[in-house]
């Protein structure tokens, strides 16, 4: 049966993904084309529901249909094919699936689809309307009835958006040998001017990482905010929900290097401290089709406070990166699908001083118990301290020679909230963050 074929094919990509096995995922996507090409009616379109040895239907009661189940099922491998592997053949046939089911199983006269059709395609009788359909198929018709039947929108529907709400600075970056202490004044090595801000580092980290990206920030209507929109605009990111501030500066981040890559960094906020309630009203329908919301602690709190629950209330997963360190109000706990704090901004937020792994595991129960489900501590170059409901676990750091730490922490939240939205598990996620 081809559509049975092809159906137990996503469910194999799926695990494919899961278990990091391309082979397996390439396997499935190679036989989903080849039941289809088996199956396809080649005189009238379609597919065939049942097939046998000599192609042809082996029921008599079957031999002249063609289901609508089948055509959702394989609409879901081929975008989940496309999706995982790029193969165009996958698209195309997509395309051919997608419009002979489109032009043939929907009702023209009622907002209805058809459950049966004969091999000619037409539908000759009220009873072969279907009365319910599994909660998969019904989404992937509902996406379709929204477009309007446009594939064009694959990639659209293949992506869980990721919406970051945060802070854009320029950072004005200078090499020392070391870091300076109170009062001493040190001679620097080169000056680097660079786009920074732990909204804008995750925003491009996700963006870089392939993930559908939304990005809500506010900078000066400046020399140095004109440069911001110009930088995100070659990175692809969509600036729509940037706003231009004319009476207050960009953001300006001071940070010194030294020989060891270790950094220190003062930051002047700027425009990013009048980032508001408004700015996130005018992207709230974004949410709407979106999956993930990250923020961090460079805008105001009451901003993200209110972005948090209006995310929540549309079922968006939010994941707060608690910096730069300061206290949460307790209210805020209750909406974060997952927190990332580091040892220090552990430390302050549970008031458990973190010296063994011990430490770590209660810091974690604490933020546990405030209401987050998901705590990620990352602890350097000891990896990262993961806290998933009541499981508990280590993902090791992948080991490099560090040249410059500045945004590292940034990159990571980006891959994870990336990896989570295409589907991995949370120590998958973890694990390609920390290789990211």
């Amino acid at each position: 049966t081809p559509g049975h074929a092809i159906e137990a094919m996503w469910f194999i990509m799926d695990l494919g993904k899961r278990l990091g096995r391309l082979d397996l995922i390439e396997k499935a996507k190679n036989t989903t084309l080849t039941m289809l090409d088996y199956g396809w009616d080649k005189e009238f379109g379609g597919i065939y529901y049942f097939m046998d040895r000599k192609d042809c239907p082996p029921q008599q009661l079957e031999w002249d249909q063609k289901l609508w189940w089948v055509h959702i099922e394989t609409l879901i491998s081929l975008l989940k094919g496309y999706h995982l592997t790029g193969d165009q053949q996958c698209l195309e046939w997509f395309n051919k699936v997608h419009d002979y089911t489109w032009t043939h199983f929907k009702d023209t006269e009622h907002p209805e689809w058809f459950g049966y059709l004969n091999r000619r395609g037409e539908a000759s009788a009220e009873r072969w309307k279907m009365e319910r359909m599994f909660p998969c198929s019904q989404r992937i018709v509902s996406v379709l009835d929204c477009f309007g039947g446009n594939s064009k929108f694959i990639n659209r529907i293949c992506m869980s958006k990721i919406i970051v709400v945060g802070s854009s600075n320029t950072d004005m970056v200078v090499h020392t040998s070391h870091l300076p202490v109170p009062g001493e004044t040190i001679l620097g090595g080169k000056v680097l001017m660079n786009q920074g801000g732990k909204g804008a580092n995750q925003a491009v980290a996700v963006k870089r990482l392939g993930g559908d990206l939304l990005f809500v920030a506010r900078v000066g209507n400046d020399v140095l905010g004109q440069q911001t929109l110009r930088v995100f605009q070659n990175e692809g990111i969509e600036t729509s929900y940037i706003a231009l501030d004319n009476e207050t500066p960009s953001g300006v981040a001071l940070i010194s290097v030294d020989q060891y890559a270790e950094n220190c960094i003062v930051v002047a906020s700027g425009a990013n401290m009048l980032l508001g309630q408004e700015d996130i009203g005018s992207m709230e329908k974004e949410m709407l089709v979106g999956d993930i919301l990250l923020m961090q602690l460079e805008i105001p709190l009451s901003t993200i406070e209110y972005a948090a629950r209006k995310a929540y209330e549309k079922g968006v997963k939010v994941v707060l990166n608690p910096a730069p360190a300061c206290s949460l109000p307790e209210s805020l706990f209750q909406y974060l699908y997952m927190i990332t704090p580091n040892r220090i901004e552990a430390e302050m937020l549970t008031g458990v001083k973190i010296n063994s792994k011990e430490d770590v595991a209660m810091a974690a129960g604490v933020l546990y118990r405030k209401g987050v489900k998901n705590i990620i501590i990352t602890l350097g170059n000891e990896g990262s301290f993961v806290r998933e409901g009541e499981k508990t676990y280590y993902v090791d750091a992948y080991k490099v020679v560090p040249v410059d730490t500045t945004a590292a922490g940034d990159t990571f939240n980006g891959a994870v909230c990336v990896g989570v939205s295409e589907g991995m598990s949370l120590e998958q996620a973890v694990l390609f963050a920390s290789k990211a």
